[in-house]
Formats: C-alpha cells, sequence, structure tokens
C-alpha cells in the first residue's frame, strides 16, 4: 500500500505518513498489529478511518472514474475521526474493545455483521453482500 503514489498522497497530507511503522511485515496483520503498538489510541483510530477514506477512493476511481483529491480524502478522514471521538467520548468505557487476529464466533449474546457494496457503471449493476455472525 505505502508503494502506491496515490495513497503517499494522502498519507502525508494526513500527516500519518511519518508515524506509521516502516516494515518489512510478514502480513497486513502484522503491520496492523505493530502499528497499534506504537501509535496512541487516538492515531491508531485515525489511521483506520483513513485506510477505510482510502480504500472508498480506490473504489471510486477504479468504478467510476472519478479521482478524489487527496487533500479532500485526508479532511473527510479526520471530520469521521472528530465525529467517532466526541462519540466515544460521550459513551465513555460503556463499548467493549478487542485485538482480534482472525475472525471468531461472537460470544454469546453478540451479533457481528459485516457489509460490502459493489457498482459497476458500465453495466449498472449492483451487488451487496451481507455477513451476520450469531450466538
Amino acid at each position: 500500500m505505502r508503494e502506491c503514489a496515490k495513497v503517499q498522497e494522502v498519507l502525508i497530507i494526513s500527516g500519518m505518513d511519518s508515524i506509521m511503522p516502516q516494515g518489512p511485515f510478514r502480513d497486513c496483520f502484522e503491520w496492523l498489529e505493530t502499528s497499534h503498538s506504537v501509535m496512541s489510541s487516538e492515531q491508531f483510530a485515525f489511521l483506520i478511518v483513513l485506510l477505510w477514506n482510502i480504500w472508498n477512493r480506490r473504489n471510486r476511481w477504479i468504478h467510476s472514474g472519478q479521482l478524489i483529491p487527496a487533500r479532500l480524502v485526508a479532511e473527510y478522514a479526520q471530520l469521521v475521526h472528530g465525529d467517532y471521538e466526541q462519540v466515544a467520548e460521550n459513551i465513555g468505557d460503556s463499548i467493549p474493545c478487542a485485538r482480534e487476529k482472525k475472525w471468531m464466533k461472537p460470544g454469546p449474546g453478540v451479533i457481528k455483521i459485516n457489509v460490502d457494496g459493489a457498482w459497476n457503471v458500465t453495466t449498472r449493476m449492483a451487488a451487496i453482500g451481507t455477513m451476520v455472525g450469531i450466538r
């Protein structure tokens, strides 16, 4: 990811490039674990939001030919992260946080939901996938 010029631009503008750990890493999980261990909680949360926005930028570019300016991607990630921090501050420690290396069956009374979607501009077809884990 870091080798991609489009991603590097967003990382530099956001200020994350200078605090992200350097590789090599065996896989993305090792990179994420290392990032989590060297960053503050706030920095790591912002990194996750930023990665999500970089992914959305990439999808829009590939599927509709629109390349959102890197500055807007970084600014939007900061806005979303700010909203997250505000909600987290108001809720406090009432939301449990767990780090998992792989998907695990949810505990009793827990529902896990993952959603993803895609749109093909050429065929004008869409698809959505949902995975729900209930115990």
